[in-house]
């Protein structure tokens, strides 16, 4: 019995994944301390899971997530974000490993393309009044909350115990008004399509935002069940 427990423990065990820039217009920083330190970034660069990325002004940046080159995310200028956790996870039957991805956005604006993936993976992004999940699908997300969905569809959940809403292509939702509406005419650009850019020396970041923010509301979890989406306690 306990050679078989420890068996499917060892099964189960998440490996943590480095991310990698992949394209960077300006300049960027770094930090895998939580902001003590900073490193600044270029093209071709891993950062680590935990890591601290922030953008400067006029500046863009993007992040292949993990060990897949297809699954980027682009952090718009001005932006700070926490690779809260990028990991894959093996599930014992299943035919290929999990992907499990928690984005931590603190300031700015991330736009993503999440591909499809295994049942058991989970993509999430967290900001301070909530966090938002997809399977599978094309997003723009702003600190604030509020989501544009251009493929897929998207669940949202608020920490004011508002019910989870559904986001689907073509819709946006704005936390501050509980609506979902039309999203605009346009499209919403995927990362991998965007064409490398040179760096240069453009602001320094530490000018456009410092690391530190209010603590966040106690943070939920978003599962994916087979007859959608739910939200648990924190």
């Amino acid at each position: 019995m306990i050679t078989g427990l420890a068996a499917q423990a060892f099964a189960q065990t998440e490996t943590l994944l480095p991310s990698t820039v992949v394209r960077l217009n300006g300049s960027a920083r770094g930090s895998s301390d939580g902001g003590k330190s900073w490193r600044t970034l270029k093209a071709g660069d891993a950062v680590e899971s935990g890591a601290l990325i922030q953008t400067a002004f006029n500046s863009d940046l993007d992040l292949a997530l993990g060990a897949r080159t297809d699954q980027v995310v682009n952090l718009a200028e001005d932006t700070l974000l926490r690779l809260d956790r990028i990991a894959s996870k093996t599930i014992p039957g299943a035919s290929s490993a999990a992907e499990e991805i928690s984005l931590d956005l603190r300031k700015g604006t991330i736009t993503g393309t999440v591909r499809s993936r295994s049942s058991q993976s989970r993509y999430e992004m967290v900001f301070a009044h909530g966090v938002a999940g997809l399977q599978e699908g094309s997003y723009r997300m702003r600190a604030t909350g509020e989501l544009a969905v251009s493929q897929g569809k998207a669940f949202i959940a608020l920490t004011d115990g508002r019910p989870v809403r559904e986001i689907v292509a073509g819709q946006q939702f704005n936390p501050a008004t509980g609506l979902i509406t039309a999203l605009p005419a346009q499209t919403i650009s995927s990362p991998a399509a965007r064409p490398a850019a040179a760096t240069g020396s453009q602001t320094d970041p530490a000018k456009s935002e410092s690391t530190a923010r209010q603590t966040a509301p106690p943070r939920r979890k978003v599962e994916f069940p087979s007859t959608g989406l739910r939200r648990v306690g924190p």
